[in-house]
Order: C-alpha cells, then sequence, then structure tokens
C-alpha cells in the first residue's frame, strides 16, 4: 500500500485545550499512525464500485489497501497539517459514480446513549479533478450484525449532500450524530460516498462517546501576588437525549471550592452538527497570597442519566521571580529605501540605550533585508525568513518593524512600542552560555558545517509543560557593499535633523543627524564604500517558529538546551557574527524571551589559505591581495554574488586592491589553459 502524502491548509478548530482533558470516548480513530507507519487500524473494511480511477493530472497514484475483491476500492491516504484521512476517488473510467465504503471494526457502546462525530474531508485541488459537482453524496450506516454491505440496515442514520470548497485544496466539516437507542449494542459503522467528479473524499477523527464535547480553556496560566483566581473554561457540548444543562465541580490542590449546576440550555440538538456552547465560570475562587501554584480539577457533567464525567486538569503558576525582557527589533528593510536610514538611526538609538545592564531591558537588532533585486550582500538566504515576517501584521512601507513579535507593522523609531515590550516583565529568560565551532582549518571549510549554541532556559513557575519554542538567528556586523552601483537611498538628506524632529525626537539629535542634510552620510545616494550595516540577518533555525521546549519547568532553575544549525554560505566574515536565541510563546508566536551572543569572537583570526589544489599562490599584505603564478594571467576577486570587486593582469605576480573589502571572495586566475578558481577569506 502506497501513501500519497499532500500538503493543505486548513482553519484551526475554534475549540482547543491548554489543559489535560479526560472526555468520556470509548473509540477513536483518526488513521495518523496509519499515514505514518502504513499499519492498517484493525478490522476496517473497505468496498468500492468496481471501477477503475481515470488519469488525474499526476495528482494522487490511487492504490489499494485492504481490498475486497475486484471490487476495489481505490483509496489513497491525505496527510494534511497533523491529521490523516483515508480519501477515494469520485471520478472513474464510464463516469460511474462513486459507491465507496470505509467500515468501521466492531465498537462497544457501553453507555445509556452515544454519539459518533466524524470529520468529512474533500480535496479538490481547486477544480484539478474535473466538474466540480454542486454536492458530495454521503451516508453513515450502522450494523448490529457485521461488515457485509447487506449487514447494514437500508435506511441510513445520516444521509446528504456536503457542497465541495472549490476555493480550497482542503475543506473540512464535522458531523455529529445521536445514538441513543443502540446502548450496550456492539456496532459497526460504514462511512458511504457516491460523489462524481467532486476530487478525493473521505472521513477521519471518527470518534464515539457518551456525549459530544470540545473544551476551550480560557484560564489564565499565570496568576501574581495578591490576585484573585478563576477557573474559565468555554465548552461546546452536544449530548444524546435531551437535558437542561451540567453539573460543574471544581477543586483547587485538591480541596472543592465550588459546586453548581448551569441551567443555561438545552443541551440536546436534533441537528446534525450543532454544538451548543456552555461557559463554566468561577470567579474569584481564592486569592495568591504565596508564591505557590495552584492545581484544579474541573469535573463536568451533563444532567441526564447515565452521563459520565469529563474532568478538565491545569495549573495557575504563580511566578516566584520576574525577569527583565529584553526587546527584538526585527526590522524589514532595503538599500532601496530612502526613509530606512531612520531605521537604521532607530537601531543604532534602541541597542547603544538599552544594553541590558543595571537590570534593564537589552535591545537585539535584526535587519532583514530584501525585496530589491540588485546585488545586495545582505539580501541572501533570508527571503524565506522576511515572508514569515510580513505575515504578521500589515506592513504599509519600509523600514517596518515587529518588537518581540507583539506590537506589530509598525516602524522601528516607534518609541512606545518599543517601551511597551521594554516595560514588561517576562515569566522567561534565556542565557546563552557559548557556542561551539566546527573544526576548520580554513575559513571557507566553516560553511555548510555545524554550529551549535547552548544556553539555559528559565520560567519563572514551576509548570509540568508550558507551549514554549526555541530557535536562533545569526546576524552579521560590518557588512558593506561591493561595488559603485551598490548605494543606500537616503531620503533623509533632503531635510535638516529638525526638520524629522516629527519621527522621534528623542532619537533624532544624536542619531539621526549623520543622514541628514550636511551630516556625514548626508547624500540622497550614499556611496558603497561609505556604508557599514550592522545586525544583519542571515537566517534563522531551526524554523520561523521554532523547536518545542518539552518536559517540565522548575520555577527560577535554568534548563540546559542546545540548538543546532549549519552555517549558511551568505555569511561574509564568520568573525563578525553573533547568535541571537529566542523563544516564543507556541500559542500567540509572540517573542517571551531571548539573549543574544557574540559569536564570532570565537573563532580564531583566519589567514588567506585554501584547501583547494591549483598552480597559484597568494599572500595578504598591505591592504594588497598578491597571486603568484610564472608567466602571464589574469586575476579577479567576485563577491559571492559573482560582482567584480577587483581584477589585473601581469606576469608572475598579480596585486589586487582589498583595503576596502572584506569577507568571503572568489578568486579567479586565468591563463591560455584554463581557469582556476579558489575561494578566499579577507
Amino acid at each position: 500500500m502506497k501513501r500519497n502524502i499532500l500538503l493543505g491548509c486548513i482553519a484551526a478548530m475554534a475549540f482547543t485545550s491548554m489543559a489535560d482533558v479526560v472526555t468520556p470516548v470509548c473509540y477513536y480513530e483518526n488513521f495518523v499512525k496509519m499515514g505514518v507507519t502504513e499499519d492498517y487500524p484493525v478490522g476496517w473494511v473497505t468496498y468500492g464500485n468496481g471501477a477503475k480511477p481515470t488519469d488525474q493530472n499526476g495528482i494522487i497514484d490511487w492504490t489499494t489497501f485492504f481490498p475486497n475483491g475486484e471490487q476495489g476500492p481505490y483509496y489513497s491516504l491525505l496527510n494534511y497539517g497533523t491529521k490523516c484521512a483515508p480519501v477515494s476517488c469520485t471520478t472513474f473510467e464510464g463516469e460511474v459514480a462513486a459507491d465507496q465504503w470505509l467500515v468501521s471494526p466492531t465498537i462497544t457502546l457501553p453507555n445509556a446513549a452515544s454519539t459518533l462525530s466524524f470529520n468529512f474531508v474533500d480535496y479538490n485541488s481547486k477544480g484539478i479533478f474535473g466538474l466540480m459537482s454542486d454536492g458530495v453524496p454521503i451516508k453513515v450506516y450502522i450494523s448490529e450484525t457485521g461488515t457485509d454491505k447487506d449487514d447494514f440496515a437500508a435506511v441510513p442514520i445520516y444521509e446528504g449532500n456536503v457542497n465541495v470548497n472549490a476555493n480550497s485544496d482542503i475543506y473540512q466539516r464535522q458531523f455529529i450524530l445521536n445514538l441513543t437507542g443502540y446502548e450496550g449494542k456492539d456496532v459497526h459503522f460504514a462511512f458511504v460516498q457516491q460523489g462524481l467528479n467532486c476530487g478525493a473524499v473521505g472521513f477521519t477523527d471518527i470518534k464515539v462517546g457518551n456525549y459530544y464535547i470540545e473544551v476551550d480553556n480560557l484560564t489564565k496560566q499565570v496568576a501574581y501576588l495578591d490576585d484573585t483566581v478563576t477557573v474559565d473554561v468555554n465548552t461546546a457540548i452536544r449530548t444524546p437525549v435531551a437535558c437542561a444543562g451540567a453539573y460543574a465541580t471544581l477543586k483547587l490542590n485538591g480541596e472543592t471550592v465550588a459546586d453548581k449546576q448551569y441551567f443555561k440550555k438545552n443541551l440536546y440538538s436534533t441537528s446534525a452538527n450543532s454544538r451548543p456552547i456552555v461557559r463554566f465560570q468561577f470567579k474569584d475562587v481564592a486569592i495568591v497570597t504565596e508564591r505557590k501554584s495552584f492545581n484544579y480539577e474541573l469535573t463536568i457533567t451533563p444532567d441526564y442519566e447515565g452521563a459520565v464525567p469529563t474532568v478538565v486538569t491545569g495549573t495557575i503558576g504563580v511566578p516566584s521571580v520576574d525577569y527583565v525582557n529584553n526587546v527584538v527589533v526585527e526590522e524589514p528593510t532595503a538599500t532601496g529605501c530612502g526613509f530606512c536610514p531612520a531605521g537604521i538611526a532607530s537601531m543604532e538609538y534602541y541597542t547603544h540605550k538599552y544594553t541590558g545592564e543595571n537590570d534593564t531591558p537589552k535591545a537585539i537588532g535584526v535587519a532583514i533585508h530584501g525585496y530589491m533585486n540588485y546585488p545586495d550582500p545582505m539580501n541572501n538566504g533570508v527571503q524565506g525568513y522576511l515572508a514569515n515576517i510580513n505575515t504578521l501584521g500589515e506592513l504599509s512601507g519600509l523600514p517596518a518593524a515587529t518588537f518581540n513579535r507583539a506590537t506589530k507593522g509598525l516602524y522601528p523609531w516607534n518609541i512606545e512600542g518599543f517601551n511597551n515590550q521594554a516595560t514588561r516583565r517576562s515569566q522567561n529568560k534565556v542565557v546563552i552560555k557559548g557556542v561551539t565551532w566546527p573544526e576548520a582549518a580554513i575559513a571557507e571549510d566553516l560553511v555548510g558545517k555545524t554550529l551549535k549554541v547552548n544556553f539555559d532556559a528559565y520560567n519563572s513557575y514551576d509548570a509540568v509543560s508550558i507551549p514554549r519554542n526555541m530557535s536562533v538567528i545569526m546576524i552579521e556586523n560590518d557588512v558593506k557593499g561591493f561595488e559603485d552601483g551598490y548605494k543606500q537611498e537616503n531620503y533623509i538628506a533632503q531635510k535638516k535633523v529638525s526638520e524629522w524632529a516629527s519621527h522621534g525626537s528623542e532619537w533624532n539629535a544624536e542619531y539621526l543627524e549623520k543622514f541628514a542634510f550636511g551630516g556625514e552620510l548626508g547624500k540622497s545616494l550614499i556611496p558603497a564604500d561609505k556604508m557599514v550595516y550592522q545586525h544583519v540577518a542571515r537566517g534563522v533555525w531551526p524554523t520561523f517558529e521554532g523547536d518545542p521546549i518539552a518536559g517540565e519547568w522548575t520555577a527560577d532553575t535554568p534548563r540546559s538546551c542546545s540548538l543546532e544549525f549549519e552555517l549558511p554560505d551568505n555569511v561574509l566574515d564568520f568573525k563578525n557574527t553573533e547568535v541571537i536565541v529566542i523563544i516564543t510563546d507556541a500559542e500567540k508566536g509572540e517573542i517571551v524571551a531571548a539573549d543574544i551572543y557574540p559569536a564570532g569572537k570565537n573563532i580564531n583570526t583566519l589567514g588567506v589559505t585554501s584547501a583547494s589544489e591549483s598552480d597559484f599562490s597568494v599572500n595578504a599584505a598591505g591592504g594588497m591581495l598578491h597571486v603568484s603564478l610564472p608567466g602571464r594571467f589574469q586575476a579577479a576577486l567576485y563577491t559571492i554574488d559573482g560582482v567584480c570587486a577587483a581584477q589585473g593582469a601581469g606576469a608572475d605576480i598579480v596585486s589586487l586592491p582589498t583595503a576596502t573589502l572584506q569577507g568571503a571572495y572568489i578568486l579567479k586566475v586565468s591563463t591560455p589553459e584554463g581557469v582556476q578558481t579558489r575561494k578566499v577569506m579577507l
């Protein structure tokens, strides 16, 4: 059985849980294990219409798993996000409609009343599959005897058409069915689709329980001294029998503090997907008088005979300490942006004023260059990073900035936005302990090898687990352009510094002045040899979102962590690099802790050497690169972008000027016999 892995996007469910939830479920199958191990779940049976799928433009390689003789059926596995669904074809030879059956193993219904919930999934590839019918006919049958087609009743427990979504690759709809009257019986369910030319459709997240419930835990996970404690849980409940509400009992640290009944909704509904909402809110059930966390247990039981309790457990952490909140300023910028010198000035202001000394926050700058297509040595390798930053908010122009990915889409000189983060205390802290460079005899050998960043992560309160991710950013300082055509646009030069006061007078005079009319860099186009860039982003690893930090936390106690990544080829000089470790809230995406470390200080000074075998030799001295080779030859230095930085010709020795050059270059030596190349580090 082959797997066909498809990637798509689907809206997240509205109800999620931030705590452990034990629900009354007697059977659950989401086929995820099947999608990973290719092991078909025990007891499932499939049937088909006997026809063969037509060619689907190579979208899906239809295969059969657990086929029932010559009837097929033809299924494939649809993997999307963290979900998996067996989907069947709807386009066959002879234009016959599907009759694809997915039959469950034996399921015992032990409760007095039960519900069946499942997700219908449609993958239509935006019309590639063909005619796009008005709907997909689906049926759900129940059998008390066996798994043959004849064992299922002629009248299904659900029958209807489900509209497909032609504007989305993945469409999903949830159904909730009433199983009243089958209590205590052993049953099978048959999920049947009879679509025609409507993509690949199937079923997953098949769940049988005493009733249907989803939980959205709104309880704040952190409380401070003198705060009142509130437990707030929103639920979507559908019961198989009519009832007026549900009982809820709350325990804090094992002691019952509230016991009440809610009569807000009639929880029963005959609709196939209705989910009445009930909010269980217990206000001010305790006051925080000591730095000790609260463990809570909320038991929810619908008010009908035979209902099984649902239990929600969680922890409200009480910080034993508050940490200074360092501020990561991620700035989309570009050399072709005329107002970006104002962004450069604001970055200098933040990083010079906020240094992390004397219990004050540290400003950490990251300049993410992009948008321009000329040979800018800072653009390489960061377009994906830039695209992710752009999803955080509406960036109406350049320069823009995010402050800890919380205050979004605002100019770098938005001092109020910066201070909103700088004055906030954090529950997390990260301290970089050092980096481990790979072994390399020469500079160019570092590229592609693994750098390890070692750090300690802290949480201010005890927690079994918290939704935190970690990632590392590499930046490079003292970066210049390479050629006369590479210049910094500068609209600031059009006016005196006093005329730019509206952009933030707090930093104008000292940091903006050099870019304004009459200043050191007050030219409408700043020459490359006059401009030096700091905080230049070189990438973020392992991903923009980061990897989860799993496991328990003890209040204000370091957890030893590390991240590894391959050194990128867009760095010009590793001696000028720094690494930034960030911890993000995995649910909000905001940066909650950060630290910066001068990684390059650990590298020994690297000379101009090469592991390449070649006929010529090189020597750097007095701002010149001396290339030696018997006879006449030409020599040229090129940037990693292919721009010629220096060239010359002569006999026996050619000297190239390198006083204004730094970083990695490609040296090409041409003779009548051919061309030899070598990477050099200046």
